[in-house]
């Protein structure tokens, strides 16, 4: 009933069924860190950056569950299995399809071209790749122990940049907001109330960022008093305005300390909020639409500071 509910995961399970090499797979004896991480990968034709390879692992292995009790206990570091093992040193992907096969034949009939592209047109070999955290192990272990305290050379460094979108009323915005917040690293989003981060229309716009930002309640009543609160904790009050004496993005110099405070959909930062401000920025425009959506203005001055800061925020 289900797969002839959802036609995707049906393909999806044929595929699976088509793939030799998971076909060699014991779902139990099998259970290994190297088998989900490196093995399973490469067989469904991920990239090396992509998998994740036993040496970068066995540090946290060895600290969170190496030991007795742990739970290396049930999931062991290595993979016994010596016919998966010669299956991904061949590098075979075992057949089937890659993961996004099946879209992209779509879009390409759409297009009107095959698979293989234009013929004689924009021979590059290039692909989409996603951008991981494999690289520092880190994001591995947050995600199988969401939990659990990691040691502090590991964990995710937090940015200086505080994003208050208090003031915002639009559930679709704040859950855009959270997702830009928690891919450029801001060390904290703070909204009206904490109850939006259930509503299912947040959830789709944030795709589970909520589950790594750092997000705090500040309801409008204390808002003035929270922004002093941090100026006196070494904050420079921004405010993404247009006014008579905001100051523009493409010149700015954003302090490592810095809270940036969005504005309302329809009318903006109000006038007894500017007062407490240190400075406002404002986005250059060319066309003749007065203002920008606040999630697409607070995603570009994220990045701008992202961009301007990323270099202190490498250790």
């Amino acid at each position: 009933m289900f797969m002839r509910e959802h036609s995707d995961a049906a393909r999806s399970s044929h595929k699976l069924e088509a793939n030799v090499g998971l076909s060699l797979l014991r779902p139990f004896s099998d259970l290994s860190v190297q088998a989900l991480f490196d093995y399973l990968p490469r067989l469904c034709g991920a990239v090396d950056s992509e998998c994740v390879s036993v040496e970068e692992l066995r540090h946290f292995w060895e600290q969170w569950g190496g030991g007795e009790g742990g739970v290396g206990e049930k999931v062991p570091l290595y993979c016994d299995n010596g016919a998966l093992r010669e299956m991904v040193k061949r590098g075979g992907v075992g057949g089937g399809e890659g993961g996004k096969g099946d879209d992209t034949r779509s879009i390409a009939h759409q297009l009107g071209v095959g698979e293989d592209g234009v013929e004689g047109e924009g021979d590059r070999g290039d692909i989409q790749k996603k951008i991981t955290r494999w690289a520092s192990g880190a994001g591995v272990m947050e995600e199988l122990f969401p939990g659990r305290r990691l040691p502090v050379e590991t964990s995710k460094v937090a940015g200086g940049l505080v994003v208050v979108a208090s003031l915002l009323t639009k559930i679709p915005n704040l859950g855009g907001l959270c997702r830009t917040c928690e891919i450029f690293g801001a060390g904290q989003l703070v909204v009206s109330s904490l109850s939006v981060v259930d509503d299912p229309q947040f959830s789709a716009l944030s795709v589970s960022a909520q589950h790594w930002l750092n997000i705090s309640e500040v309801r409008l009543p204390k808002l003035p008093s929270y922004l002093l609160a941090m100026r006196r904790a070494g904050y420079q009050l921004v405010g993404a305005e247009q006014t008579a004496q905001s100051k523009s993005i493409t010149s700015y110099s954003f302090q490592p300390l810095t809270l940036l405070l969005l504005g309302n959909e329809r009318e903006g930062i109000p006038v007894q909020l500017l007062q407490l401000l240190d400075e406002c920025v404002e986005i250059p425009q060319l066309g003749v639409i007065r203002s920008l959506n606040v999630h697409v203005s607070g995603a570009l001055l994220v990045w701008e500071y992202c961009k301007q800061h990323l270099h202190t925020s490498s250790t």
